[in-house]
């Protein structure tokens, strides 16, 4: 006997069989069932017809629900992950842009006043984009990209003093201001120790942005992302970093 919800199936059987059980005699008259009469008087019928097919209707409801919670997860996780490679994509960006600026700046011949004041746009280059790569990077949990992030920080803050006498101010939060005027009439010596040649601060900032770079680049090989059927499947690195590598 199988049961629904406390419900006996022969509880059913016997409300809804019972309906014909009324019929017409030979001399015409109704002849009632008086155990069904009850039962729609006292609401019996009304109860156990409504706890009957509201089975149904909750099954189906939590099927739908069900479906939806896994269509809404696959896709939320899909999301997520190619955010993750967007957010990759722009720390590379940054740290590209970083270090070809610092290259830049090693390679050229500062010598008197006027390199120095010709160097001006690069060094606000510069500034412009180590602050941008920083923010890019501040976000990240990939153990490789933190590593140059703090690399940059203290490699800076180790030349905090050489860089104010250049106009050039470390802020709290380890961004970079520049002061154009002040940075004009700096020492050519002062200039030339922070942006020329190997071993200079232009020249360890190269290394650290490379370094993010490529730490950016291998996490997004190593990202994944869900596809509508919940499984895995590789971000096309291609795609993500279309222009950049």
């Amino acid at each position: 006997m199988a049961t629904f919800y406390g419900i006996s199936s022969d509880s059913v059987s016997t409300l809804f069989s019972s309906m014909g059980n009324a019929s017409s005699s030979r001399s015409g008259s109704l002849n009632i069932d008086l155990s069904q009469y009850a039962s729609i008087k006292n609401g019996s019928y009304y109860k156990v017809s409504k706890k009957y097919f509201e089975n149904f209707s909750t099954e189906k409801t939590s099927d739908e629900s069900t479906n939806t919670t896994k269509k809404t997860t696959g896709t939320t996780a899909s999301q997520q992950a190619k955010e993750e490679a967007k957010q990759l994509n722009t720390i590379k960006s940054s740290a590209d842009q970083l270090a070809a600026t610092a290259d830049k700046l090693e390679d050229t011949n500062v010598e008197s006043q006027a390199d120095v004041e010709g160097m001006v746009n690069q060094v606000s280059d510069f500034v412009k984009n180590y602050n941008a790569t920083l923010k890019a990077a501040k976000e990240s949990d990939g153990s490789a990209i933190t590593s140059a992030f703090n690399s940059l920080k203290n490699t800076t803050a180790a030349n905090e003093n050489t860089l104010g006498k250049v106009g050039i101010t470390v802020n709290k939060d380890s961004t970079l201001k520049l002061d154009e005027s002040v940075f004009k009439n700096a020492k050519v010596k002062d200039v030339k120790n922070l942006f020329s040649g190997k071993g200079s601060y232009a020249y360890s900032t190269e290394v650290n942005a490379s370094y993010m770079s490529v730490a950016a680049k291998n996490e997004a090989t190593n990202t994944k992302t869900y596809t509508d059927s919940a499984t895995f499947k590789n971000i096309d690195i291609a795609s993500a970093f279309e222009g950049m590598i």
